[in-house]
């Protein structure tokens, strides 16, 4: 055992203060995170579901099966992460480092991955009987021919409801993916012939003789031929002098230099997560998430466009472009529609905008 002196007894607090002093004067380096914005994340695909569209001429089918899944929308804080270096409750100096992302507890759900069945057998039962379609191709489409599918004379003698299943896996088991009512479709005809000849009477006068009245119509017209009938060669047909009306040129001319603009799809791409599940057509959606150029979705997106700017004169009168789609004041669905355009034919194609903002 060491016995101090008194006088030594006295020193050691004082030392102990002293050595406590010199280690709050020591320079030391930590690590710290702040947070400095919110963000939203969505998690993996899960609960996957299929629906099933079909759009029919006098005797031939095409279906169209979309698959989709609900994500997880997850908050997460973007954390800046700082080194610094610190001399007891002083910081001395602050380096930046790096950002790093704090997810928190997920808060509902949204539609996600929308996008083709590909590569699927589609199958129709009706009257009792199973009959195989084919296998969808890479917009998850297969045609048939209709009357020749149910050995019927015409089209006109096809049952009047049947049921489309769908087989993933060879070996797994058929799921039903969606109800047509074919006596429906035939009965869609006769609106196809009936708007089809109005649309035709107008675009006859052209850009001089038509009247701004006819040319608003002509747009309703041929928005509603979109949606009933896209596939029909009637249709398509008409369109390529439904938009010389307004562009000054074919639709098929610009086809032939289509962009692939990559920036303004990915816009396209963040717009469509922000709609959550607004009511898109479902072939808009897994042509965006897809990132596939399908004339189907530049139809219904060009229309859009030209709506947008219809209800816009000022954005007309002040030259359009590109850049200022955020900045005009439309809503998601026409921001999606402008940003798909822009993917489609690439920056080029701002021109033919002006020049139908000419004839509206």
């Amino acid at each position: 055992m060491v016995t101090l002196s008194s006088n030594q007894a006295l020193l050691v607090p004082l030392l102990v203060g002293f050595c406590v002093s010199c280690a709050s004067r020591q320079v030391t380096t930590r690590t710290v995170d702040d947070p400095m914005g919110q963000a939203i994340e969505y998690g993996p695909p899960q609960s996957t579901s299929f629906d099933a569209e079909m759009d029919a001429g006098r005797e031939y089918g095409t279906i169209t099966i979309y698959k989709k899944s609900t994500c997880d929308v997850i908050p997460v804080t973007v954390m800046q992460r700082y080194k610094e270096k610190v001399r007891g409750d002083d910081v001395l100096e602050r380096t930046p480092l790096n950002k790093t992302q704090v997810a928190g507890r997920p808060d509902g759900q949204v539609n996600c991955d929308q996008s083709y069945a590909r590569n699927v057998e589609v199958l129709i039962e009706a009257d009792g009987g199973r009959f195989s379609l084919g296998v969808t191709d890479e917009l998850g489409r297969v045609d048939a021919n209709l009357a020749r599918l149910f050995k019927v004379a015409s089209f006109d003698d096809v049952p009047s409801e049947a049921r489309v299943m769908l087989r993933s896996i060879k070996g797994q088991p058929l799921v039903e993916v969606g109800q047509l009512s074919l006596e429906q479709l035939k009965k869609h005809q006769a609106r196809v012939n009936e708007l089809l000849a109005k649309l035709e009477a107008i675009l006859e006068k052209e850009e001089t003789g038509a009247s701004p009245q006819e040319i608003t119509r002509s747009y309703e017209l041929y928005n509603q031929l979109i949606d009933l009938a896209s596939h029909d060669p009637r249709v398509q047909a008409i369109g390529a002098r439904f938009w010389e009306l307004f562009y000054g040129r074919k639709q098929e001319e610009a086809r032939e230099r289509m962009g692939r603009n990559l920036e303004a799809l990915s816009r396209a791409q963040a717009t469509l997560k922000a709609m959550g599940d607004a009511a898109l057509p479902m072939y808009v959606q897994a042509a965006v998430n897809s990132g596939m150029l399908d004339r189907q979705a530049l139809e219904w997106s060009s229309l859009r466009l030209l709506r947008a700017l219809r209800g816009s004169p000022n954005v007309c009168a002040t030259n359009f472009t590109w850049a200022g789609v955020p900045t005009y004041g439309w809503g998601n669905e026409a921001q999606l529609a402008a940003h798909y355009v822009h993917f489609a034919y690439g920056p080029a194609h701002a021109a033919l905008i002006q020049n139908a903002c000419r004839v509206m």
